[in-house]
Parts: C-alpha cells; structure tokens; sequence
C-alpha cells in the first residue's frame, strides 16, 4: 500500500512523530482540511501539532507553518489549560468529548472575547494504537453574541438600557432569600417621576421619552455600592438595597438620587425642573414576604405624593389605610369607567333676586359598589394621574347634556354649567366635545355655561384662551370658579372671556364670622359689576347667608339652602314641585 508521511518535527528533541495513511486518504483528508469552513487540528499523544488547516491557524493567530510542532498548551490564552486538559482526557480514556463550548482570547487579539464550539476525537492508527487527538472547531462568537443581545433586550428596558422589571425580580428574589437566611436588612425604593404626564400630554411623548431617558441616566450615575436600580414600567423606577443597618441607609441615597435630578434637563427650546416621589419600606420590618413588602413601598410612594409630591416617605403603619385605598381606587377606576359607576348630579343655581332657577351645575359622582358615593376630590386627582380624566370628562359632559335636553323638552329652559378639569385643556379639544354634543343634543349653546378654575387657566394659557374663545363665539358662557383663590385672578380677567365669576364657598361660609370675608365678597362684585360680569356665590347653605348676598348684590346663588346635589330623578321631581318659567334670553 502507498503510503503518505504527515511529519512534525519537534522543537525540543527533533525526534519524528509519522502517522500512516494511505495515498488516498490523505488526499482526501487535505482537499477537505484545505476547503473546510471550520478549524482542524491534529495533536499527537505527546501534545504537539501535528496537523492544522487555515481555519485554525486563524484561531490561533499564527501562520501554520509555525503551529507544527508546538505545544497544543501554549497557543490560546485563557482556555489552554481547559483545552489541553480535554486534551488529556481524551488519550487517556480513548473517548471522544463532543459539543464542548469554550469563551478564550487568541493571541492575535488578546482584547477580544471569542468563543468556539470544540469536539476532540480520537485518532487511532494501525493495530487500532492511539496515535492522537484530533480537534474539530466551530466558531460561533456570532451566535453567542446575538444570544447575549437576546438576553440583554430581556432583561433590560430599551429606552434607558436599564434593568427591566424581570431582570429586577429575578435579582430581587436571589437578595431576598440571601436575607432571610442571614437575617440581614434590605430596603427597596420606590421612584416616581413627578408630573411627566404634563410633559407627555403638552410636548408629546417623543419629548417625555428623552426625559426619562436622561433621569434613567442621572439616576444609574448616582447607584451606590449593594445597590439595584431597575426601570420599573412608565415613570416609575425601583431600587433595591441589600446590607443595610436601618431605612435611613436608603433615605440617604434616595437623597442623592433626588440631588442627582436637581439641574435642570434642556431639550431644544424646552427647560424642564424634574422632581420625583419616593416611598421606602425595609424588610423584614415592613414586609416578611416580597409581596408585602413591595406593597408598603408603593403605599409610601402614595403618601409621599398626597404630601404634596417632591419628596419621601418611609411606610409606616399609620398610612396604609389611605395610601392603600388610594392606591385601590386606581385599581378600580379603569373598570369603573366600563362599567358606567360614574353619575352625573345636578345642583339648583337661583336668581339672588327673584328666587327663580336659573341654572344647575353638574356635579359629578362615583357609585362605588363597595364604598358608597365618592365626590371628585376622592377620584378626579386619581383619574388624572392614570389617564382617564379626557374620556371620564366626556362622558359626564354627555349625559350632562342629555339630562338638559329632556329638561328642555319638558319646557324647563335652564342652564347648564360643567366644570372641567386643567388636564382636559390639556389633553383634548374641549372646544371640539362640547359643540359636538351641543350639537347631537340639539341644545342651544346659550344655554350651556363652562366653568374654569385658576389652575385650568394656568396649566396652558394660550391654548386654553384659544379654546375659550371658540366657545366664547359660539355663544357659551364662560364662568371662573372658586374667585379670589388664586394669586393671579384679576390678571385672568384681563386675558379670558369671562362672563361670570363664581365667589369660593371659603368666602360665603365665613362671611357672618368677620368683616374681612364679607369685604372681600363686596370687592369681587364691585370689580364684577365694573367689568359688566355676573357674580354666583357657592356654598350658601344658610337663609342669612342669602339675605347677606342678596344685600350685597350678588346675582345668583347656589348651596345647601336652596337644594343639596341631586340625582337626574330627583332634580325632576325637585324642579317639577316648584316653578321653573321658560327663559329665551
């Protein structure tokens, strides 16, 4: 048989290792090592390279010419000792090891991590004697590196390539169980970014995102050591501290990470004053399980933002029934919306001096089924926050209307007032609604009267005065309430198309305790009547209240005096038992 020598010649001894194969054999064995698109490696029982193709050579950073010969240890950097220990196996136990994947450095580029999926076989000869090990290798730094970006888009929030709210938990379970074996203390922290919403509504969400963005990166600057900061989900980020002595350790880093938001964040013409809300509870003291005490952090988050927001609070067993409803409520009022629990209430408005109804203005309602009828305050400040003050607003405006139409068919001509809310200036064209339902109700604009606060005027004063306007035009009334609150009211007067004021209750309820209330309602008529407006005073719930407004001058009235809120059957019946005369101003 004709036989071809594969020679290697050692670097030591220049002793000859021949491994015999047949003339055909090796022709195969070299058109196939030459054209391979993976690494091939020869290695005899004494370690040393017999054999590599182009592929390997690559591997290893070396020409093949100078890989003959050497050490199969010496070549790769971190993974020699693995590979050459496989190597050891093999010649020793005769057994193939298959599949076996490996992460190193080569010598040709000692900054890159590589990583290669290797097989060692081995490789007998004549007399079935062992005469090496021959290695089959497989790049797949490639795959490994889509995987490890699989993994990282998993695990991590793609807006501010923070930790995501699985990796988070995942992280949180492993502290957690360490803790309960250890005894040890940790804290988690609740973040809250304070009032992005406005951001996303007035700006757009393009603009909200680069805030969160750069908040996400002030705040990972400022992580301190034992600590977790993950992207908890919207405008909410969490942070985990584990060794802690008490919760002061987490109150003086949530000082820093409120420090860390103190410039401010500019974006293009925009300038932003960024503050956050935060709420820490501490294990085991506020929770036993994680659960619990994922629980105590969001009602202390909750405390902190009914204190007025920018600020902190540790959980405390004294808030927890009023963060906790809080916090329920917004579970429960997306459902709430579905399920139509909301009603619209009216109240009588007279006129001062003829005792006639004028007016009624809608108040809304929320039939819980648990807790009974809830007034605004208990839920428009919660609607707002979650998003749902636009279509809530929307409904009541339309079953508002829809109760006038059936009044006016009856022959009862009334007015109608709704307040709306700052946000629904903000989020929606309230001009566009509210000729839209006027006009599906076949009402009379003249007959429709909106009602304003301060705040509303203040959150977007041009394009509230632009929306006011509009309606102004079509011939609905524009009335500012709670008058004589705020810092800026007669420069509003100044700016808006205001027909009416209404006196804040504060005023009238006070106005028999002291001169002071009662100068000040006969200085809000006096500029009302320079400026040809109306004056509606609210809150009269006594008959010596109304004779005090009556004497004053005041137009109209409303208050427990004349009617409390009623339901859409009871203001009928209520209407219906008293004289109501058609009115076509």
């Amino acid at each position: 048989m004709t036989t071809n020598r594969l020679k290697a010649k050692s670097s030591k001894t220049g002793a000859k290792n021949v491994l015999f194969l047949s003339q055909k054999e090796a022709e195969i064995l070299n058109t196939l090592l030459s054209k391979a698109s993976i690494g091939f490696a020869l290695i005899d029982v004494k370690r040393r390279f017999l054999k590599v193709n182009g592929v390997m050579a690559e591997i290893y950073g070396m020409p093949a010419g100078e890989i003959i010969g050497k050490p199969a240890d010496k070549l790769l950097l971190d993974i020699a000792s693995v590979s050459s220990q496989i190597v050891d196996q093999v010649i020793k136990t005769g057994k193939p090891v298959l599949d076996f994947e490996m992460t190193g450095k080569t010598r040709a580029a000692p900054s890159t991590k590589r990583h290669w999926l290797k097989s060692y076989y081995p490789v007998y000869g004549k007399n079935k004697k062992l005469l090496g090990v021959g290695i089959v290798a497989i790049e797949i730094t490639r795959r490994k590196q889509a995987e490890e970006q699989m993994h990282h888009q998993a695990f991590h929030d793609p807006l501010t390539n923070l930790p995501n709210r699985k990796h988070f938990d995942d992280h949180f379970y492993k502290v957690f169980r360490k803790a309960k074996r250890s005894g040890k203390k940790i804290a988690i922290c609740f973040i809250d970014i304070d009032r992005l919403k406005d951001i996303n509504d007035t700006l757009g969400h393009q603009v909200g995102d680069v805030v969160l963005k750069e908040v996400g990166s002030r705040l990972l600057r400022q992580e301190h050591e034992n600590e977790f900061l993950a992207r908890w989900g919207g405008d909410e980020f969490i942070v985990l501290k584990d060794g802690i002595g008490s919760a002061f350790d987490m109150v003086q880093s949530v000082k820093d990470y409120f420090a860390a938001l103190d410039p401010v964040i500019k974006i293009d013409d925009n300038v932003f004053r960024v503050t956050a809300s935060a709420g820490i509870a501490v294990f085991p003291n506020d929770g036993k399980d994680i659960r619990t005490l994922l629980k105590s952090a969001d009602m202390a988050l909750y405390g902190a933002k009914e204190m007025g927001r920018n600020r902190y609070e540790l959980f405390g067993q004294n808030m927890s029934a009023g963060a906790l409803s809080r916090r329920n409520l917004q579970n429960d009022i997306k459902s709430a919306l579905l399920r139509d629990e909301f009603e619209v209430f009216f109240q009588p408005i007279i006129n001062a001096k003829t005792g006639n109804f004028v007016s009624i203005e809608a108040l809304l309602r929320w039939r819980h089924p648990r807790l009974g009828i809830l007034l605004p305050e208990d839920f428009v400040p919660i609607a707002e926050d979650v998003g749902l003050i636009v279509p809530l607003g929307r409904k009541a405006l339309k079953k508002s209307c829809a109760f006038l139409r059936t009044l006016h068919r009856q022959g009862m001509f009334l007015n109608l007032a709704v307040n709306v809310s700052a946000r629904q200036f903000i989020n929606d064209d309230i001009a566009g609604d509210i000729i839209s339902i006027l006009a599906e109700e076949n009402i009379d604009p003249k007959y429709f009267e909106l009602e304003i606060t301060e705040s509303s005027a203040m959150e977007n004063s041009k394009q509230v005065k632009e929306a006011l306007l509009n309606l102004r035009d079509r011939g609905i009334s524009i009335i500012m309430d709670d008058f004589g609150m705020g810092f800026s009211s007669l420069n509003y007067l100044k700016q808006f198309p205001i027909q009416k004021l209404k006196i804040d209750k504060s005023f009238v309820q006070q106005s028999l305790a002291g001169k002071r209330d009662k100068n000040i309602i006969k200085a809000i008529i006096s500029i009302a009547e320079n400026l040809k407006l109306k004056v509606i005073a609210e809150g009269v719930d006594t008959k010596t209240q109304m004779d005090l407004l009556s004497s004053l001058g005041c137009h109209e009235m409303q208050g427990y005096s004349i009617s409390k809120p009623l339901s859409a059957n009871e203001l009928k019946n209520f209407l219906q038992t008293r004289t109501v005369k058609n009115r076509n101003r």
